[in-house]
């Protein structure tokens, strides 16, 4: 199989984690095998913007599968902001959506993880937070991944985020 592309090299750069050298393993072979997909969707989301979560202002917006509403501030990304994207297998064997943002989106996304380290923000598809994970580092790759959850399909997610 040769040397990973060196988009492979950054994506597993930011899932491998010194604290769990297994699964880090696991995650690095996903990743490069994953980098050589031609599986790739062009464009744009429609319905998805990306917020800083707020303790004051800002708008209350459903979370799904929370009883409690999510305050989030204005939107800082938007769907236009993403280049391509595609659904691979995790190391858990669920599934999930890997997207690359455009050159344009990268380094605002680079500064709404840096302020928004040790804090959350929120992944919304139409209109409800579908995720908010806390940032834990700025997230320098241009790269995020979307989990579908249990109950969620990413192949199923990927289209509706597609499909104008």
């Amino acid at each position: 199989m040769g040397y990973p592309e060196p988009d492979c090299v950054d994506m597993f750069k930011t899932v491998l984690t010194p604290k769990d050298n297994e699964r880090a393993m696991i995650w690095m072979v996903t990743v490069i095998l994953g980098c050589s997909s031609s599986n790739d969707v062009s464009g744009p989301w429609k319905g998805f913007t990306i917020h800083p979560v707020v303790e004051e202002g800002g708008t209350l917006m459903p979370h799904r599968g929370h009883e409690t509403p999510l305050r989030v501030g204005p939107a800082a990304l938007d769907g236009e902001c993403i280049q391509s994207s595609r659904v691979e297998q995790n190391a858990t064997n669920g599934s999930e959506i890997r997207a690359t943002l455009t050159a344009d989106c990268a380094p605002r996304f680079t500064e709404l993880t840096t302020a928004s380290v040790g804090k959350q923000i929120a992944l919304v598809v139409n209109g409800e937070v579908y995720m908010a994970p806390q940032i834990m580092e700025s997230i320098t790759s241009g790269r995020f991944t979307l989990l579908p959850g249990q109950d969620g399909d990413a192949e199923t997610l990927l289209k509706t985020l597609t499909t104008p």
